[in-house]
């Protein structure tokens, strides 16, 4: 599990770090849980090498990103259309490509040379 404490001084110069900072310890402890299997997924890794400054990057901005986006994240379906004329109109599109942080994203481009790959 990654340190909380490292987390903590990442944040401390991200233009986020308000946000980071208020959320409560359990909260950031379940980010980061979730982030470091959302990073070695994305990898196609068991472990983070907590040596790698780019993964360990990774794992901090996708905790951010959980943690402000979760409650979106989560939802299958986003309403991308709504129009109150007569009975009423909705569209939905598939809430798809939203679940990872474009800034853990590059870092782990860094890691894996513009590659991607997961396990089948």
């Amino acid at each position: 599990m990654i340190n909380t404490g490292y987390a903590d001084e990442y944040m401390a110069r991200h233009l986020d770090a308000a946000l980071w900072n208020a959320m409560t310890p359990d909260k950031k402890n379940a980010c980061l849980s979730m982030a470091e299997y959302d990073v070695c997924a994305k990898l196609g890794i068991d472990t983070i090498d907590e040596e790698s400054v780019n993964m360990l990057n990774a794992v901090y901005e996708q905790a951010l990103y959980l943690g402000i986006n979760y409650e979106r994240i989560k939802q299958p379906v986003q309403v991308s259309s709504e129009s109150l004329d007569g009975v009423g109109n909705r569209s939905y599109k598939i809430a798809s490509g939203m679940e990872f942080s474009p800034r853990a994203q590059m870092f782990i481009r860094r890691i894996s040379g513009g590659n991607f790959f997961s396990r089948g």
